[in-house]
């Protein structure tokens, strides 16, 4: 299988994932402003949330086994067989009537699991069907694609919802389903050949489960950069959650609002462009963690930030920095873990993001509701007023100062750190797309 072809594969895998991803996020979109048009609660959107969350966060480890046992090509064309019939149940329940809220949360939950299934096989396929030295930018045009898609979705789905309601929402994503796995049907994606650290890890299937994480292990210096990913995560995006109060606070103004989030949507969107063009530097670790230390600076900007321009600029860059730095990480990895365990390895490692990530959600709205926003009123706030100011969300300006501040020394203390610098230098390259 030659190069080019190997290269026509993986654009037509991106295109009809992208497609489908679409479908997802215009379908959840209407489901959920139907959930609520109909309720009046908040209560079910995030029990959705919840319900989608439960095994990505405890079971993307089995699912990584699965991914490095079979053909990468079936465990995508499963896993969106999968998630098309339980959209197509939720369709039925609803044009016939019997919708009940636990359905939702079925069908939620059932997509989640498998989902799982699909992102590390697509992250390890690329592995295989792109050369090194275009890696980045193949990350980079998946990023972009999910961008694209999460930033069209809301518009377009009330667009959609305004003229064909819940139900034609949810048709599109079940017709957006069977056109990528019909794609799948017809693509070829080699399976990796097995290495000797494979063969190690290729015991009872409950080590084959626990693999990524022993791989990590052996091999610290991808074990402590996971881990420092992991924790940046956290801080990242638990702090981003908040944007959207945040901004409203700040300015008072939905109009501008809505202005100042929608160039924060396109910042990855730019990031993502900037890197098909640039394609990267070598050492990644040189765009990883100065990339975060960069984040780290422009979030203390946020903080800073009382108006719409700043916002705005703030806001973009970050984002920007940050679709450059999620290309280079996922880059390495699939340069530095062998082909045959890259499926373990991708899903613990989103297995420990998205337990981390749900730590920072947890934390920083009773943070911000309870501790931060009440303490503008204080007489010691004086200390901050000059920084944040003390007019409404100052609060939250102090907790993204406090967050872009951890990222930033934590980061400048790891890059001092040779076993990180040189990391690169040090592990040997497994993954190549060769014939």
């Amino acid at each position: 299988m030659d190069t080019q072809r190997r290269l026509r594969t993986f654009y037509t895998l991106v295109i009809t994932q992208a497609l489908s991803l679409l479908g997802g996020y215009l379908s959840s979109f209407a489901v959920s402003v139907w959930i609520y048009t109909e309720t009046g609660d908040a209560t079910p959107i995030a029990l959705t949330a919840f319900f989608g969350f439960v095994p990505r966060a405890l079971l993307y480890s089995f699912a990584g086994a699965f991914v490095d046992r079979l053909d990468r090509r079936l465990v995508m064309a499963l896993s969106d067989t999968g998630q098309a019939i339980a959209t197509l149940l939720l369709y039925i329940s609803l044009i016939t009537g019997t919708f009940q809220l636990w359905h939702l949360y079925a069908v939620v939950f059932a997509q989640s699991l498998f989902q799982i299934f699909q992102g590390p096989a697509y992250t390890a396929s690329i592995t295989l069907l792109v050369p090194d030295t275009h890696r980045e930018r193949a990350n980079a045009l998946r990023t972009l694609s999910t961008s694209i898609a999460q930033a069209l979705a809301p518009s377009l789905g009330g667009l959609l919802y305004g003229l064909i309601g819940v139900e034609g929402a949810m048709f599109i994503d079940f017709a957006t389903f069977i056109i990528a796995m019909a794609a799948l049907l017809f693509l070829r994606i080699p399976r990796p050949e097995q290495t000797h650290i494979g063969r190690n890890f290729s015991g009872s299937f409950w080590g084959q489960v626990l693999g990524g994480f022993r791989f990590m292990w052996l091999y610290r210096p991808l074990l402590v950069l996971i881990l420092y990913i992991g924790t940046m995560n956290l801080l990242f995006s638990g702090i981003l959650s908040i944007t959207i109060p945040y901004v409203f606070a700040r300015l008072t103004n939905t109009t501008q609002t809505g202005i100042v989030l929608s160039i924060y949507g396109l910042g990855a969107i730019g990031g993502s462009l900037f890197m098909l063009a640039w394609g990267g530097l070598h050492p990644r670790v040189r765009v990883i963690v100065p990339g975060m230390a960069l984040i780290g600076i422009l979030l203390i900007g946020i903080g800073i930030s009382q108006n719409a321009i700043t916002l705005s600029l703030f806001l973009f860059l970050v984002m920007f920095i940050f679709a450059l730095s999620s290309s280079a990480i996922t880059s390495l990895l699939q340069a530095k873990v062998p082909p045959d365990v890259q499926g373990r390895v991708f899903a613990a490692m989103a297995q420990v993001s998205q337990l981390l990530t749900i730590v920072g959600y947890l934390l920083v709205g009773p943070l911000a509701d309870t501790v931060f926003e009440p303490a503008v009123n204080m007489p010691f706030w004086q200390n901050f007023a000059l920084l944040v100011g003390d007019s409404a969300g100052a609060g939250i300006g102090l907790m993204f100062v406090f967050s872009g501040l951890l990222i930033f020394v934590s980061s400048v203390l790891i890059y001092r750190w040779p076993t990180i610098r040189y990391m690169e230098r040090d592990l040997p390259d497994y993954a190549t797309a060769t014939g």
